[in-house]
């Protein structure tokens, strides 16, 4: 398994990011691919497709905390977790990363 990450402080909100590339990632794979959507009143968990990728976004919004994954591969992911933001926010600031450029790498390793 081979992982770069890099994290991110501003006042009390915290980012953590990281690709991932091996047998993790290849086991994590199912949850992307699953199609899930569970939504209740504290958060949600769903699958879908952004910007041509398949996704796993997780949010509880009690603790404005959640995970934003991204189907890099078979074997490789970009995993985005964050604490003290919105969804919102945390989506855009994860789109502040070249997703293609992390899969080119993440394929050519």
């Amino acid at each position: 398994m081979t992982t770069a990450t890099r994290d991110y402080e501003r006042d009390s909100a915290q980012v953590h990011a990281s690709v991932v590339v091996g047998q993790a990632a290849a086991g994590a794979m199912g949850s992307i691919e699953s199609g899930m959507n569970i939504q209740t009143p504290e958060g949600h968990v769903m699958s879908s497709n952004m910007h041509g990728m398949q996704v796993l976004k997780s949010y509880n919004s009690k603790e404005k905390s959640g995970t934003l994954v991204v189907a890099l591969g078979q074997n490789a992911l970009f995993n985005f977790v964050y604490q003290g933001l919105t969804e919102d926010d945390a989506v855009a600031l994860a789109e502040k990363f070249d997703w293609k450029a992390l899969q080119a790498a993440a394929q050519a390793k």
